[in-house]
């Protein structure tokens, strides 16, 4: 069974800001069904979170392109498994 990973370490992997060592930690995790719905969960939180304030469109640029980069990695991990 695959450790289950921190949200910081969830937010530095969507920021790119990970080594390979925790980008190659957060894949294996997220390649999980845990790890997918914790992913899921995250994601929830941060968007729940952000609706609630008031943001400016540079804050709600980020999230789409932290959206966006998520929606990439998962097909391409969906590629990679053979899911699509």
């Amino acid at each position: 069974m695959t450790e289950r990973i921190t949200e910081f370490l969830l937010e530095k992997y969507l920021s790119d800001g990970c080594s390979k060592a925790e980008m190659k930690r957060v894949e294996e995790y997220v390649n999980t069904v845990e790890g997918k719905l914790h992913l899921d969960e995250y994601l929830d939180k941060v968007w729940e979170a952000a609706s609630k304030e008031q943001v400016d469109e540079d804050v709600l640029e980020d999230c789409r392109g932290l959206f966006l980069m998520e929606v990439a990695k998962e097909n391409h991990f969906e590629e990679r498994n053979g899911r699509k």
